[in-house]
């Protein structure tokens, strides 16, 4: 007995299998190759711009770009994460030159790590706010829906 199967159930069957191990192969070699890329920039001295770039546009985008990021605010949401933690972790792990016979860090190096991680600290701030934002608004219109909804039944 085949169990109520045709030969075209059956193929069937075999080709969404067979699809589904491809498909997880690739986004596993997707996730290496932009993980890859990450640490290459996360270890590449200087080139702000490029690891930002590359954090948000290639690989963020390339790693939150599956099923479970469908909707936008989310993805962006883990786009923006990563990049902001793949920054902090090359701000922390950068190295700071010391002066030519000193045991001082050269200043322009400690200047520049603290500024990155201020500018990483306003940006937060900053998108804390624009969320706190954003959530009140969401709040208000639920709040007025919820009373146009009471109000439409006790009429």
């Amino acid at each position: 007995s085949n169990f109520g199967l045709t030969t075209g159930g059956i193929e069937a069957i075999m080709h969404e299998y067979v699809s589904s191990i491809v498909d997880g192969a690739t986004h596993q070699v997707d996730v290496a190759n932009y993980t890859q890329l990450a640490l290459h920039q996360i270890h590449r001295s200087g080139g702000s711009e490029l690891f930002w770039h590359d954090m948000l546009t290639s690989c963020g985008a390339g790693l939150f770009n599956s099923d479970t990021a469908s909707i936008k605010a989310v993805k962006d949401f883990f786009v923006t994460s990563f990049s902001i933690l793949a920054s902090l972790v090359k701000v922390a792990s950068g190295k700071v030159r010391k002066l030519s016979n000193s045991i001082e860090p050269v200043p322009r190096d400690v200047a520049s790590k603290l500024l990155s991680v201020e500018l990483i600290h306003h940006f937060l701030n900053q998108w804390g706010r624009s969320l706190k934002s954003v959530d009140a608004q969401i709040s208000r219109a639920q709040k007025k829906a919820n009373q146009s909804k009471s109000n439409g039944i006790n009429d």
